[in-house]
């Protein structure tokens, strides 16, 4: 997996004569919206201004992906030359020791949102898959995923988050009424209209098609959610 972050270290103090305690942060496009970033990158109307920013303020809200909030998004890239690209934002402590030469002998990493996720305040599965996303980057090598994925969810309330279930679906929360059905269908209009007057008829034609084959599964999966 290609993973590249920004690391900030926010503060380092000695505890003892060769050891150390850094606050840091790190910060990434994670995979859900580095499509989104890429299309800010090549958006074809010019150059625009990219404002990336964390969602950590968010983390006692349960999310959901609506269309609404995505046509916004990209109108506003239209109308202002703007868009604001969510990213992921890991905040931890590590412990470091050296040894007489220099040498690091001992390494301890504590996150931040892995103590809130276990307490039981991370609501917003956006959060906690950024958070699953930065651990998968740190497997050790030579270690199966399969065995990575053992320890973090030993280590990691990761179903304790809404959402993040196998069998929970992007769309399908309890919440999601009918009338943010409508109200997501209506911006889901706008949000064609504007991908067929950017990218021409053909391709938005196309794009229409797949989309309706997704709307469609998404029926399915509401008849038998229903059911």
């Amino acid at each position: 997996m290609c993973f590249s972050a920004t690391v900030r270290a926010a503060s380092a103090r000695a505890v003892g004569p060769s050891a150390y305690v850094v606050r840091w942060s790190a910060s990434f496009v994670p995979a859900k919206t580095r499509a989104l970033y890429d299309l800010a990158l090549n958006w074809p109307f010019g150059e625009l201004e990219i404002e990336k920013r964390d969602i950590l303020d968010k983390i006692g809200e349960t999310s959901r992906f609506t269309y609404r909030a995505l046509f916004r998004v990209l109108a506003r890239a239209v109308r202002e030359k703007k868009m604001r690209i969510p990213i992921a934002k890991i905040e931890g402590v590590s412990e470091l020791t050296f040894d007489d030469d220099g040498k690091l002998t001992r390494h301890v990493e504590r996150l931040t949102l892995v103590r809130e996720m276990n307490a039981g305040r991370v609501r917003n599965k956006r959060i906690a898959r950024d958070v699953l996303e930065y651990l998968d980057a740190w497997k050790p090598p030579g270690m199966s995923l399969e065995r990575w994925d053992e320890i973090v969810e030993d280590k990691v309330d990761v179903y304790g988050v809404p959402g993040m279930r196998q069998l929970d679906v992007d769309g399908l929360e309890e919440d999601f009424a009918d009338g943010g059905r409508i109200e997501d269908a209506t911006a889901l209009l706008g949000f064609f209209t504007l991908i067929i007057l950017a990218f021409g008829f053909g391709f938005g034609s196309w794009y229409l098609a797949r989309a309706h084959q997704q709307l469609e599964l998404v029926r399915a999966l509401d008849a038998a959610f229903d059911a």
